[in-house]
C-alpha cells in the first residue's frame, strides 16, 4: 500500500504539508515543489512508455523481416522444386573442322 501512496505523490504530499505546519515552507512553496515533483515524474514515466514502444516496434520489424526473408527463401526452393528441369543444349563436335585436320597430319607422314 505504502508504494501505491508514493508512486500516486501521497507520501511525498504528506511530507511538505509537515513541512507547512512546522513553518519550514509556505503552502505556496510546497505546492510548488510538489507540482514540479509531479511534473517531472510524468515525465520520466511518459519517456519510459515511449522508449518501450520503440523497442517493441523494432523489435516487431526485425522479426517481420527476418520472417519475410525465410519465406523468400522457402519459396524459391520450392519454385526450383518446381519447375521443369532445363536441359543444356549439347553442343554437336563439327567434324569438318576436325577432318581437315586430320588430313593435314596425315599428308606428313606419307
Amino acid at each position: 500500500m505504502r508504494a501505491i501512496l508514493s508512486y500516486k505523490g501521497v507520501m511525498y504530499r504528506n511530507h511538505l504539508n509537515k513541512g507547512v505546519a512546522k513553518g519550514a515552507l509556505t503552502q505556496d512553496q510546497a505546492d510548488n515543489k510538489f507540482d514540479a515533483w509531479m511534473l517531472e515524474k510524468t515525465n520520466k514515466i511518459s519517456g519510459k512508455v515511449d522508449s518501450l514502444d520503440k523497442a517493441s516496434k523494432s523489435a516487431y520489424e526485425k522479426m517481420m523481416s527476418d520472417e519475410k526473408s525465410k519465406n523468400e527463401s522457402k519459396a524459391a526452393k520450392v519454385a526450383a522444386k518446381l519447375a521443369p528441369p532445363v536441359e543444356a543444349p549439347v553442343a554437336e563436335e563439327a567434324p569438318a573442322a576436325e577432318a581437315p585436320a586430320a588430313e593435314s597430319e596425315a599428308a606428313p607422314e606419307a
